[in-house]
């Protein structure tokens, strides 16, 4: 996980950030996040696909959190996500 300066976690007992995959985590410097939010770089869509198919495929992506950023109450940023500089979310 890859963590820039000025990262302010306001609830952190009520944040949950992924840390299974944690080399695909990257946030950016001076971003606030309230509580509770949740920062997932998978999910269980592959569900789906074993129940059809038998088998896994990949699950895991590279989340990317900008510079200048704000996530809000219970904001869910999903594996594979970009959100980029100076967003509101």
């Amino acid at each position: 996980m890859l963590v820039g300066q000025n990262v302010e976690i306001f609830r952190p007992f009520n944040t949950t950030i992924d840390t299974q995959n944690p080399h695909l985590l990257t946030i950016g410097n001076d971003v606030q996040i309230t509580g509770p939010v949740t920062i997932l770089t998978h999910d269980y869509s592959w569900s789906v696909l074993k129940r059809k198919y038998g088998y896994i495929y990949g699950n895991q992506r590279k989340t990317v959190i900008g510079n200048n950023v704000f996530i809000g109450w219970r904001a869910t940023i999903l594996g594979g996500s970009q959100v980029g500089d100076n967003v509101i979310t």
